[in-house]
């Protein structure tokens, strides 16, 4: 019976190790509370979008300056491609746009509102993302918008389309 144990020891170790890692991440409490009640709920988007000398750096590379007073206004039906090398903050203007960040300076608004003071459930509702190598199930593009805001009409798909 001893020499079974043994041999579940090293098991036994890397388990206690990954139980511990869950329980610190479980125990963690986010900057952002996606499932704060706190906020102004968005009713309708027109979709203007303000970056206002905006600074960033993650939280787990301070010493990275990703974001540098980036300034820009993109209005409703208009077109911005974010271009750069890899590491130059494409995907971090996004990921502040949705809130999975805060800005270290500088403001964020949509719709003349500063970000800071939606609703994050309603801000994220309010958004969608295509990402460059989208993942699509086997069905129709409406269906799959569908997948995304269940409940979506045929008149709120065509809109999302035109946009």
């Amino acid at each position: 019976m001893i020499g079974e144990a043994i041999q579940l020891a090293p098991g036994f170790s890397k388990a206690v190790i990954a139980a511990a890692n869950i329980f610190y991440l479980h125990d963690q409490v986010p900057a952002i509370d996606s499932a704060s009640k706190e906020g102004k709920i968005l009713e309708t988007v027109v979709g203007s979008v303000k970056f206002e000398n905006v600074t960033f750096r993650y939280p787990t590379r301070q010493e990275v300056q990703v974001l540098k007073g980036l300034s820009f206004d993109l209005e409703p039906g208009k077109t911005m491609a974010l271009v750069g090398a890899s590491g130059c903050g494409k995907s971090t203007v996004i990921g502040l746009l949705e809130r999975f960040y805060e800005a270290e300076g500088g403001n964020i608004f949509i719709d003349g509102v500063p970000l800071k003071e939606i609703n994050v459930a309603s801000l994220r509702n309010s958004l969608g993302l295509v990402g460059q190598e989208p993942i699509l199930f086997a069905t129709s593009i409406m269906e799959n918008i569908r997948y995304g805001k269940p409940g979506c009409t045929d008149e709120e798909v065509n809109y999302i389309f035109l946009i």
